[in-house]
């Protein structure tokens, strides 16, 4: 540890909070500055808890943190709450969490080998949690990502705040503040994102990258990291095990031994450059595409190939609501979002979003409801119907009502998906798709004609369809012949290769984006080519080597293998 001797680090947390990595410091010859970018506060939740303990049995109680640990039992004493330990499951992550519950004497039931979250949370999913009660202390802003991931395991979970984080006034940090501006810092250590939020605001720093230049940067966790990097500021450790005493060790690892400098790369080459490329879509739908597209200075061809438009579903949505149970909204699309949403604002229907769960297919989708305070409760990680199916599978669907807002041509599988799952399925059409009339895009439809295109990309069987009819196209393996073609996912690779047309591009996730990136990708790892139908596969050419004939058995193996299989001759 001589290299870290007189280096001087700041610390982001309280004294009290870091007593051991104090020592530890004082121990090595470090000059350490505790600065408290958090103020953590007690919340007085004794009437909730002791609604919650009235109210029935508790089967899981369940520690995220040594905060919540401790401001739990903190509250249970001052507050005289009886708790029967003995009768309910207990569960931890974290070694300060574990020793907190040892000190006073709380057996553990449930604790993960790794001491993380996602070791507890697959722990809770081998137990039977179905209707159990869990009770889940925490902070005021609190943790919804495992709070919702035990929810769908199938538990009730009763959240309670025990503490507050704030952030400290200026006057209680005063002196460490003017230490810190008038000190030379080796190191500084951030242990979490909203800990380097608030050193910034105390300290007054407007420049990330300017001021951490002179010095160097430790984060504990990658969400800390993120949240520093966002700032264009670089860091230099990053501790993978969410405690203080390995950022040191890395520290020290580091001031050891300083990685190698990373070799500066070239440029990439931008191969999109000066490429025509036809995306099937209105350009008011896809303007981030469009920038993307400027960015890479690539000339961009908007083709409209749908007309999206309202269908008046009043009644009918009027008639679902009026039974008053709805358990599940599912999203599918943007459209579906966007068009229902206008119509309950039109029509003035009030619906309950907080007591209904929320579905969408992907990340837009799941943006719109968020724009419009709307909770959602289930995003697939491969924004597709597919994936959305996967994750009701493990929702109670039994006897529960889902409400399915789509277009006028929406696919029934995933409706009989969930049918088949035991929900009773809603659907409501609220908007429309048609093919635009070709007057109204006459001089796009020129445009493409007499433009040389490298790609075109479309988004759906429909806006593959509606180009072939719009641009009177008859042969279209004929027209793309010098093109290049990428779909937005299988169904529409397999529409356009139904009509004898290669498909050069299928992005993993089934989004624009992803699409063009796939686009950009092609010229850097060119993707193997699949086979297509046997009817339209080119012959294959017949390596010399193939032309050898197999080697013949032995002629002693054929004679065997005849007399073997001869019949015997009729004697008679």
């Amino acid at each position: 540890m001589e290299s870290l001797k007189n280096k001087t680090i700041v610390l982001t947390t309280t004294e009290e909070q870091s007593k051991e990595t104090i020592n530890f410091f004082k121990n090595i010859g470090v000059n350490l500055i505790s600065f408290p970018s958090l103020e953590i506060v007690p919340v007085d939740a004794s009437a909730q808890l002791q609604t919650l303990l009235d109210e029935g049995k508790t089967d899981y109680l369940v520690f995220q943190s040594a905060n919540a640990t401790k401001y739990f039992l903190q509250l249970v004493k001052e507050k005289n709450i009886e708790i029967n330990y003995e009768t309910m499951r207990v569960a931890c992550y974290g070694k300060k969490t574990v020793a907190i519950c040892k000190e006073n004497q709380i057996k553990i039931d449930l604790l993960p080998d790794d001491l993380g979250v996602k070791g507890l949370l697959k722990l809770f999913s081998q137990e039977s949690i179905e209707n159990k009660n869990i009770l889940l202390p925490g902070s005021v802003v609190g943790n919804d990502e495992f709070h919702e991931d035990l929810k769908r395991l199938g538990a009730t979970v009763q959240s309670i705040p025990v503490y507050d984080i704030q952030i400290p006034k200026k006057e209680t940090v005063a002196e460490e503040i003017e230490k810190i501006k008038n000190s030379q810092i080796d190191w500084y250590l951030f242990t979490g994102p909203v800990i380097y939020q608030n050193f910034l605001e105390l300290l007054e720093v407007s420049n990330p990258g300017e001021y951490f230049k002179n010095s160097k940067v430790a984060a504990i966790g990658p969400t800390t990291k993120e949240a520093i990097e966002k700032t264009k500021t670089r860091v230099d450790v990053i501790s993978k095990k969410f405690a203080l005493t390995h950022a040191v060790a890395n520290i020290e690892n580091f001031s050891v031994a300083p990685p190698p400098q990373k070799r500066q790369l070239k440029k990439p080459k931008n191969y999109l450059k000066n490429r025509t490329i036809v995306l099937t879509r209105a350009e008011e739908q896809s303007q981030e595409t469009i920038n993307f597209f400027k960015k890479k200075e690539a000339h961009l061809i908007s083709f409209p190939a749908l007309e999206v438009v309202a269908v008046d579903a009043e009644e009918k949505l009027k008639t679902i609501l009026a039974e008053n149970k709805i358990d599940y909204l599912v999203f599918q699309s943007a459209n579906a979002i966007k068009f229902f949403l206008q119509l309950v604002k039109e029509k003035k229907f009030q619906i309950d979003y907080e007591n209904i769960k929320v579905a969408c297919v992907g990340k837009k989708t799941a943006a719109i409801c968020e724009e419009n305070q709307i909770k959602v409760d289930l995003v697939p990680e491969d924004f597709s119907a597919l994936g959305l199916l996967k994750l009701f599978a493990i929702e109670p669907l039994e006897n529960k009502t889902v409400l399915l807002p789509r277009s006028a041509i929406g696919r029934d599988e995933f409706r009989e998906g969930l049918k088949r799952f035991g929900a009773t399925v809603k659907t409501v059409s609220v908007y429309d798709i048609l093919i635009p009339k070709k007057e109204s895009i006459a001089d796009i439809i020129e445009k493409v004609r007499t433009t040389k295109i490298d790609w075109y990309l479309f988004t759906s069987p429909s806006t593959y369809q509606n180009f072939l009819a719009l641009m009177d196209i008859t042969k279209p393996r004929e027209f793309f012949a010098k093109s290049r073609i990428a779909a937005i996912g299988p169904t529409t690779k397999d529409a356009i290769e139904k009509t004898r047309v290669w498909v050069d591009v299928v992005p993993k996730k089934f989004t624009v984006t992803h699409a063009i990136a796939s686009i950009d990708q092609f010229y850097t790892v060119p993707l193997p080519k699949k086979k297509l139908k046997q009817q339209f596969q080119p012959k294959q050419q017949h390596h010399p080597q193939m032309q050898q004939h197999p080697q013949r058995p032995t002629e002693k193996k054929i004679i065997r293998y005849v007399l073997k299989k001869r019949k015997p001759r009729n004697e008679n």
